[in-house]
Order: C-alpha cells, then structure tokens, then sequence
C-alpha cells in the first residue's frame, strides 16, 4: 500500500521513478540487487541523517512518525537477510580517535517491537544501503575510525514501526541502565476494577509519581510512557493526560537531543520541574490527598462519567499550561534569554498535536480533533465554538501569558497578583469548556 501511495504521487507530480526503493514483480526478480536495493534503473534513494551522534549520546526516534525524520528508501541490506520495508530512522556519526563504539537500544522490548541497528560506511559518504557493514539485534559495536563518517540506522520490517532510545557509548563507558532501576517497571498483568486501574498497578501508580533525587529527562519521560500505558490498559480516564503528555515530553526531549534550542540546560531543567508538578498531583490524587485546584477538578472531571471526555483532558492541558508552567519557569531561575528557547518549543508542540489525537482516539474513543485545532492552530470552525472560546482558549497566548507571569512572579510584590490572575484564567476557561459540555458540542 506504502509503495502504491508513493509511485501515485510520483506519476502525479511528474518525478522520474529511478529513485525508487520498493521490491520489483517476481517477473523481474532477476533484475534485483540486495546491495542498495536497486533493481535495473538505478541506485534506491539515500537515507537522510536527522542529527549527528557523540560519545554518550542518548536519543529517541519513533519510526512510525515522520516528525521524527522518519523516511522509507532502506528495504534490505547485504549484511542481513530479511525485508526491512517499515520506515527507518538514520544518524551520521564520527569520531575525533579511532575508538571501540557501542550503539545500544535502552530497555528494547524486541517482542513487542523489533528494530535492528545497521552501521553503514562507504568510502563515499553515502547513505546507502549497500554501504552496510554490520547489523545488531539490541546492541552493536564496531570499530569507529579517526575522521570517517559513518550511518546509524535504525530499521524494521513493515509491521515493526516505532518508538525507541538509543544510546552510543565509546571506549568502554559504562551503560546508564541505573536509570532504569529508578523507574518501576509496567506490570505483566494489570487488573481493572471495571475501567479505572487496580490492585498492583494501581500501587505501582504511586511508586511510578514517587520521584529521587537522580532524575534525568529519560527517566521522566519513561514514567509519564509507563504511566499512561497502566491507565491505557483499563481506558481508565485519569490517563487522559499522560497519553497526550508522552508525546509533548518526547518532543522536547528531541528538541534538546537535535539542538533546536540553544539552552539545553534549561531544557533539561524545565522538562524535570515541569513534569514533577503532575507528578506530584497525580501521587496526591491517587492518594486520596487535595491536589492544586485546577488538578483537583481535572481529576473530578475525568472520575465524572456525564462529564465529556474531550472537556477533561482540555481543562488538564491548560492546567499545565496555566498555573503549572509558570511556576516552573519560576522554580529554574529562568530568564529573558531562555525566552527565545521557550517559544521554540511552543512552537514544536504543535508537530505532535495528531499523534495524541490519533492515541486519545485509540484508548478513549475520544475525539478532541476539532476543539484542540482551534486550540493550538486557531482552526476554529465557524459558529460552532463562540467568540469567547476562540479568543480564550488559545494555545500561544496561553503560553506567552505563562512567560509574562513568570516574570510577574519573580517579582517580590508580584506573586499575589499573579496567581489571583491564574486562579481567575483558570477558571474561566473551565466555565467556557463547561458551556460547551452542557450543550453537547464537545
């Protein structure tokens, strides 16, 4: 089907057919090349690197999003047999020493996923498959040498698509799998009590918002995946937001990985402090504790079943966004130079907002399409939301309010007017969400 949608948009757009990578008719078997992946009329199409590695270097990918720069030209290579027709993922690396180098999957989940690692290096410099030197299945090493250029891939057959972590150790350098031990693991059977979570997943809930003092950006993102992945499991409403915030978290985190903000610091703080605030409203909550008040009424909402769910996991966004950022921002010392980084990223939210859609779709029957474009694109249908919601929920002016108030906060003589103006913001959007509930248009 992959193969009929791209040759369709190439007959369309006039493009010639020599770059295509796709396996030939039977009929002409014989034409074929395991070596690039060419078949009679010229090279298969080179992979495009999405970022450049370094020694002790960690980075997520996800070869089922493109977002990530996920393409799809590598269907085979000389050092394995075996179809890898699923899109792949490709980085360069190069070393200053020649040095033994290990890329290494954290925490692989090969039954679930399977994702191979290819090394690629060709006296050229391309990107291609016949430059293929070595394969692994969860780990590889290989010899890197002084000043060559050299292809990381991470790839899989057609029905092996996905999120991943790899990790690129030199010379010996330990592995960082005490990170792992920080976080509780998912359990192997996840009781239900009806739709909401039970029993040891439920205790492992808690354990999974209890945070130590060795926290890194990994070990954050993988309690917000395991978190949302034990509520997912019962379609226990609670886990609305943690569905949409693993891939708010993975984007930023990939945003401080490819440098496309200047202050990766910062980045790691914020990305720390700001999670630790759900954090600790989720640990609160499960613990039958008061919450802030905007969590509070998230979790009201979401326990609430005449309550929307689109309404719910709404009012949890601007939670975040509304009282939580701002004294995040606060909490790290951050300052007018962070603030050409801070818009950045509220720029790269907006790449992932139809994969959590897609996610609130699968595990909620949710569909928050419609509401959250007008949220975060200004895509607001005509008539059906009102100028007060339009005006009010929206996603950027949010944000910048978020970073005058964090200035506002700053201020000796600012904290009360500040958090008076968030508790009435906050408000007011949950009144606005609560009109459109009652009169069924969310």
């Amino acid at each position: 089907m992959r193969s009929l949608i791209v040759l369709t948009g190439l007959l369309l757009c006039g493009c010639e057919l020599g770059a295509i990578a796709a396996v030939p008719p039977i009929e002409h078997a014989d034409e074929w090349s395991s070596e690039g992946g060419s078949f009679g009329f010229g090279q298969a199409e080179p992979c495009a690197p999405v970022a450049n590695l370094s020694c002790g270097d960690r980075v997520f990918g996800d070869t089922s999003n493109f977002n990530y720069g996920a393409t799809d030209v590598l269907d085979s290579y000389p050092v394995a047999v075996g179809n890898y027709s699923g899109a792949e993922i490709a980085y360069s690396f190069t070393v200053d020493a020649t040095m033994t180098t290990e890329l290494r999957f954290i925490d692989p989940q090969p039954s679930l996923l399977n994702l191979d690692i290819f090394v690629l290096s060709s006296e050229s410099n391309s990107c291609t498959a016949d430059a293929a030197m070595a394969r692994g299945f969860n780990d590889i090493s290989f010899e890197a040498i002084a000043g060559r250029t050299y292809y990381v891939v991470v790839d899989g057959s057609f029905d092996n698509e996905g999120a991943f972590e790899l990790e690129v150790l030199c010379d010996g350098d330990e592995p960082s799998e005490d990170d792992l031990d920080l976080v509780p693991e998912v359990p192997e059977q996840i009781q239900c009590n009806e739709d909401r979570v039970a029993g040891e997943a439920y205790e492992r809930l808690i354990e999974l918002t209890e945070l130590t003092s060795e926290e890194t950006i990994y070990t954050t993102f993988d309690r917000i995946d395991r978190i949302a992945s034990i509520f997912e499991s019962c379609g226990d409403t609670w886990g609305l937001f943690p569905t949409t915030y693993r891939h708010i978290t993975r984007r930023i985190i990939q945003a401080i990985e490819n440098h496309e903000i200047v202050g990766t610091e910062w980045g790691h703080e914020i990305v720390l402090d700001f999670a630790g605030r759900y954090f600790l409203a989720l640990n609160q909550a499960l613990l039958g504790e008061t919450p802030s008040y905007a969590w509070e009424q998230y979790y009201y909402l979401a326990s609430s079943p005449d309550v929307s769910r689109t309404r719910a996991v709404v009012v949890a966004m601007i939670t975040h966004l509304t009282l939580d950022l701002p004294h995040a921002l606060v909490a790290i010392d951050s300052t007018e130079d962070d603030e050409d980084d801070y818009y950045v990223l509220g720029e790269l939210m907006i790449e992932i907002v139809d994969d959590f859609l897609a996610d609130l779709r699968t595990y909620y029957d949710t569909d928050a399409e419609d509401i959250l474009h007008g949220f975060f694109f200004g895509d607001w249908i005509d008539g059906v939301y009102g100028e007060d919601t339009t005006i009010t929920l929206n996603y950027q002016t949010i944000r910048a309010k978020a970073w005058n108030t964090r200035w506002l906060l700053q201020q000796p003589w600012g904290a009360w007017t500040a958090n008076s103006e968030i508790y009435s913001a906050f408000w007011a959007m949950d009144g606005i969400l609560a009109t459109l509930d009652a009169s069924g248009t969310i």
